[in-house]
């Protein structure tokens, strides 16, 4: 899909050129609808079919553009850090003892695991079947993890696959998910998980002023289906309870940024930190770290972040992906996701 403009051969910023940024594209193509305000896609290596090597290989050729047909949000050939997280940190924050944290050592021989190596033994799907928490399910030999999926050596201690059947039942799971396995799928075409909040990313800039102001799709729980439209110039007011349970509501364009039963109109366009919210059904609220690779199968959705330490695998699925850009903005855990913001790792007193 086509997006915003982004700047040359730098997939970290938005475009600027000449004294004009996201204003002047927003404000030359108001009232024009988007497909995509927020894709954008950056690759390791060649994007097949792109006319260049360059690491931008379709720049923006500047004002006004074609919303329509842009294409400055690909990235090829280009560096690409994937996450790492800590196996001794997380290992020793799911062995606490604190509520809703789970440690499950790997039963050898078998493809399944007992809570803190001693209790009953539970497949990963039985483990975090419709639960949240932080999970951390072990290598098979109880230390730092070692080896490629494909490596039958005595070095690798990645535990066997897991893969997710689509008739399984399997409710999905939220919290932070540490698994060591070689492989994760979800196979099948049937439908895995279940109904959660998804919030999508705010609008697109990178200051309070340097924005694309957005008319999102109206009313609570509208599927991203609908068209999302440039509105640079009017003001697109919504006051929105969108989870009646915990008394939290969605605005956009509200005075000073107020949101709630009181709200108010700006009266003006202002930027807004989060797309109004819908539901759908997905097997991840939250994170999940794979010390092996992800494997695309089925078509299951999920939503947060899920990264695979050791790459994807191109299995003939077609799963869908939501990032929770509150991840990257301080805002997660949201309520009700039973898992703490803050852990303490270590503490000192004077003495």
């Amino acid at each position: 899909a086509t997006g915003v403009p982004w700047a040359v051969n730098d997939p970290f910023n938005y475009w600027t050129s000449g004294g004009n940024n996201l204003v002047s594209w927003a404000t030359a193509h108001d009232t024009q609808q988007l497909e995509d305000p927020w894709l954008r896609f950056v690759a390791g290596g060649p994007i097949t079919s792109a006319p260049n090597t360059n690491p931008q290989p379709w720049p923006f050729a500047g004002l006004p553009g074609d919303e329509q047909r842009d294409h400055s949000n690909l990235f090829q050939n280009t560096v690409i850090n994937c996450p790492t997280f800590s196996y001794s940190l997380w290992k020793s924050i799911a062995q606490s003892g604190n509520k809703n944290n789970y440690y499950y050592a790997y039963d050898s021989g078998s493809t399944n695991f007992r809570l803190d190596g001693t209790g009953p033994l539970q497949s990963f799907q039985q483990a975090t079947d419709g639960k949240s928490g932080v999970f951390f399910f072990d290598t098979d030999d109880g230390t730092q993890p070692r080896g490629l999926y494909t490596d039958t050596s005595p070095t690798t201690n990645l535990t066997p696959a897991i893969n997710i059947a689509a008739n399984s039942g399997w409710q999905g799971v939220s919290g932070f998910v540490f698994l060591n396995a070689k492989q994760f799928a979800t196979t099948g075409a049937g439908t895995l998980g279940g109904l959660q909040w998804i919030v999508p990313p705010g609008e697109p800039g990178d200051s309070s002023t340097n924005y694309v102001n957005l008319r999102y799709p109206s009313g609570a729980g509208t599927v991203l289906t609908d068209p999302v439209t440039i509105s640079q110039t009017t003001t697109r007011f919504q006051n929105i309870q969108t989870y009646p349970p915990n008394g939290e509501w969605y605005c956009t364009d509200a005075l000073n940024g107020v949101c709630g039963a009181g709200a108010v109109t700006n009266g003006a366009p202002r930027k807004d930190d989060y797309g109004a919210p819908f539901q759908d059904t997905v097997v991840l609220n939250g994170v999940l770290y794979i010390s092996g690779v992800f494997s695309v199968q089925g078509n299951a959705n999920y939503y947060g972040s899920l990264v695979a330490q050791q790459g994807v695998l191109d299995g003939a699925g077609t799963p869908g992906f939501y990032f929770d850009e509150r991840l990257i903005k301080n805002a997660w855990p949201p309520k009700g996701l039973n898992i703490p913001r803050v852990i303490v790792t270590a503490w000192q007193t004077d003495l």
